[in-house]
């Protein structure tokens, strides 16, 4: 059986007084970060009743959130980071799988304890192949699942892209991911396996750029949107900033353009939580990974990094091909130079009299256009064409959109019928980063009248 030794150990050991961690004004080395984890440590030993069970938490942007996992981690059991606005401790007590899981409430409590009094014999080291985390899928287009990992397969999936973004002792990670996601907490696994610094701040783009010389920062289309408002917010002012790596959401020709125009290398990336996070960079398939397409243009996947299955109450299913490929439910292509481009997901391909519309190719060309900070896309019941596309728009100025002036800038771009019939201001009650696609979806036939 093949162990790893806990990588923040082994930097503890070797770097102790390298920065781990910043939290705002506080600053964690490496030995501050191994210490928490055996405060942590102590915490599980008093309350876990056996090996291999589940701990839920939840997973706060905060350093002891991190602490916590590699706690988790070390005591050979699987950690479930939740978010608590979406789940309840009722609700999950109800799912078999976490019957007997340890639910911790209050991360700070943890923490009080002095490293002095833990066993001297503490492990530091875990099969590769162990099972280390359960986690609910975003759950946009369907219902969240619950994915099954290994440390393995985290582990490889954070190799792949650590090469990619060339990721260094020196780097210092922005840490603007929820960690109850599967690219936030890879943001955990590529740090330790480089000492990295991971940075934790509740300041808005430009102020933590300012602030934290960042030099990767992870962010969705309408964060970059965002930072773009700001004239500062270039490589010039921020000479530190060497990759943004843009992900989560359809990204456009448009906002890569002008993040390169304001000197930034811009990183373009694929992934599912299936896959422990990311699959392609700019296009390029990472290493431990492959791909193809089947006789549908959906894109099947394999390699290290694909998970063990989905939990269904005491069991783990793996649904694979007969072939051992994973069918990811997005269409792509391969062009010419073998870079893979996905055009979207299956379960929302409109068909309008007849022709397939990708509401993600309409949703990327109207991030092009003046005055549109986001963009939904979705198919409404029509009594001629089955379904017609109508757009969910919400504004940079906030003031309402121009269907006629969307609808012209869009037939630049766009054949006439993908362009939308109706255009929709965005929902008040829509906050998040990532879209909701199925409420979103549901709210939209509510206010479009469809006729018979």
């Amino acid at each position: 059986m093949s162990l790893i030794t806990c990588p923040v150990f082994f930097l503890a050991q070797r770097f102790p007084e390298k920065t781990a961690l910043v939290f705002d004004d506080e600053t964690y080395t490496y030995l501050d970060f191994h210490h928490n984890i055996l405060r942590a440590q102590m915490y599980l030993n008093a309350h876990i009743k056996q090996s291999h069970s589940i701990v839920v938490f939840p997973a706060l942007t905060l350093p002891e959130t991190v602490f916590l996992y590699w706690a988790i981690r070390r005591c050979g059991c699987i950690a479930s980071p939740i978010n608590p606005k979406q789940f309840s401790v009722q609700k999950l007590k109800a799912n078999t799988f976490f019957k007997e899981a340890v639910f911790i409430e209050n991360l700070h409590a943890i923490f009080k304890q002095s490293v002095l009094e833990f066993d001297a014999q503490a492990v530091f080291s875990w099969p590769l192949k162990q099972w280390a985390t359960a986690m609910f899928t975003s759950g946009s287009s369907a219902l969240p699942k619950l994915a099954l990992h290994t440390y393995e397969q985290h582990h490889f999936n954070a190799l792949g892209v650590i090469e990619a973004l060339s990721i260094r002792h020196d780097s210092r990670i922005w840490v603007n991911l929820p960690l109850f996601h599967v690219s936030g907490l890879a943001l955990l696994h590529r740090s330790v396996l480089t000492g990295a610094t991971l940075v934790f701040s509740q300041h808005k783009t430009i102020d933590a750029l300012e602030t934290y010389n960042l030099t990767h920062i992870s962010m969705v289309p309408t964060q970059a949107v965002r930072a773009l408002k700001c004239d500062r917010f270039n490589r010039t002012v921020f000479e530190s900033l060497s990759h943004i790596l843009l992900g989560g959401a359809p990204v456009s020709e448009f906002l890569i353009r002008h993040l390169k125009e304001r000197g930034f290398d811009v990183f373009e990336s694929y992934g599912l939580t299936e896959l422990s996070s990311t699959l392609t960079i700019n296009h390029n398939l990472l290493h431990f990974r492959e791909a193809i397409l089947d006789e549908n243009g959906q894109v099947l996947v394999k390699g290290k990094p694909l998970f063990e299955g989905y939990v269904s109450g005491e069991f783990v299913h793996l649904p694979l091909t007969m072939d051992g490929w994973f069918e990811t439910k997005d269409q792509g292509y391969f062009d010419s130079s073998k870079k893979l481009i996905i055009k979207g997901r299956q379960d929302r391909l409109i068909i309008s009299g007849g022709e397939n519309i990708q509401p993600e190719e309409i949703e990327s060309c109207l991030l092009e256009c003046s005055d549109v900070e986001r963009a939904y896309v979705t198919g409404v019941p029509h009594h001629e064409f089955g379904e017609r596309p109508v757009a969910v728009i919400k504004t940079v100025s906030g003031n309402p959109c121009d269907p006629d002036q969307l609808k012209h800038e869009l037939l630049l771009r766009l054949p006439p019928f993908k362009c939308p019939d109706f255009f929709v201001a965005w929902p008040l009650w829509l906050q998040d980063e990532k879209i909701p696609q199925q409420p979103l979806k549901d709210w939209v036939k509510t206010i479009i009248e469809v006729k018979p």
